[in-house]
């Protein structure tokens, strides 16, 4: 498994449709939201896990809304 870097959800690499290729590594998101905010700055430390982890969001509900 992989670690969506935009909200920590874990991710099969094998089975997800959304995956990015940026600096010579292969990013893998469970949604497509969660794609989309990574290519619009992958190079951002602010991703939705750092606000999940503050507030308490569900990755779940929040990927559920961007998708």
């Amino acid at each position: 498994m992989e670690i969506d870097p935009v909200c920590g959800m874990e991710v099969d690499p094998k089975s997800t449709e959304w995956k990015h290729e940026y600096e010579g590594v292969t990013y893998y998101f469970c949604a497509k939201g969660c794609l989309e905010d990574f290519e619009d700055d992958p190079r951002s430390e602010e991703h939705t896990s750092e606000l999940q982890s503050r507030f308490g969001i569900s990755y779940a509900v929040f990927c559920l809304k961007k998708k």
